[in-house]
């Protein structure tokens, strides 16, 4: 069938009465005897599409065939995926890889709004989100096309916090408020640290400060020590304390990633 014999007109309407188009609509293309229609879309959901085939006898005479039919539109495919934790946590760079159907990275555009948030790109659909306000924040992704940038759906809402509190740490190990040790090990003591069990994110917070205090011959003995490390005076007081001796780390004060500065709970250790 060749394409002077038949077309196909999107939004015609025709008369049954008279025989006649009411309407001309718009022809669309055709390819081996089909019709091939393409429409940037308005909406979502349920579409109508109505129309007419004009065919043309071999007497020349036209004939007119309504039709009507309906198609969906879905929302566009869009994944915002965080590569490491689904929160974005301030003080961090949370890496968060960004894709939509049938479109090339390239021609993706970005943006964050909300949580004090910034959004930079890496390249091959990877990108780099920092935060600074806890909250929620909401990242767009729009698409360039031949008609201009489109948006591809809605925006994708994530959480934002603050990275947990550290647990401190005593001779390499987590002191969750009380614990006890040998007295033979207490030298692998020599200070205190802290870190974030479980925590995806590679963190630091270094010790600014604590006090030590223990009681020896019935006297209270306490010593602030500036950094990480006890000072000399408290690691002898450590030192010296017997089996069911107890010693305490108060006042620890950490520097966070976003650079606040936290106080983290007391330790008491007991010597076995």
């Amino acid at each position: 069938m060749t394409a002077d014999m038949m077309e196909v007109l999107v939004g015609a309407e025709y008369d049954s009465i008279s025989k006649q188009l009411k309407s001309p609509g718009n022809p669309i293309k055709i390819e081996d005897g089909m019709g091939k229609y393409e429409v940037q879309t308005g909406g979502q959901g349920e579409q109508t599409l109505k129309g007419v085939i004009k065919f043309k006898k071999p007497t020349g005479e036209y004939e007119y065939y309504p039709f009507s039919t309906t198609y969906m539109v879905a929302a566009p495919s869009v994944a915002v995926e965080p590569e490491k934790m689904n929160v974005f946590y301030i003080g961090v760079e949370n890496p968060v890889v960004v894709s939509a159907a049938g479109v090339s990275p390239t021609d993706l555009q970005v943006s964050i709004s909300g949580g004090g948030g910034k959004i930079v790109p890496k390249g091959g659909g990877k990108y780099i989100v920092t935060v600074t306000t806890p909250g929620e924040c909401k990242i767009s992704v729009s698409a360039k096309t031949k008609d201009g940038v489109k948006p591809q759906g809605p925006p994708k809402v994530f959480r934002v916090k603050r990275i947990p509190d550290p647990l401190p740490k005593l001779g390499g190990k987590p002191a969750n408020g009380v614990m006890e040790m040998p007295k033979l090990q207490l030298g692998s003591i020599g200070g205190v640290g802290a870190e974030v069990p479980g925590f995806d994110f590679d963190v630091k917070f270094p010790v600014l400060e604590f006090t030590f205090s223990a009681v020896v011959k019935g006297s209270l003995k306490e010593f602030k020590c500036t950094g990480a490390n006890l000072s000399p005076e408290a690691k002898a007081v450590l030192q010296s304390l017997a089996p069911g001796g107890k010693c305490y780390f108060e006042n620890i004060k950490v520097k966070a990633p976003d650079g606040s500065v936290r106080t983290l709970s007391t330790v008491s250790l007991k010597v076995k």
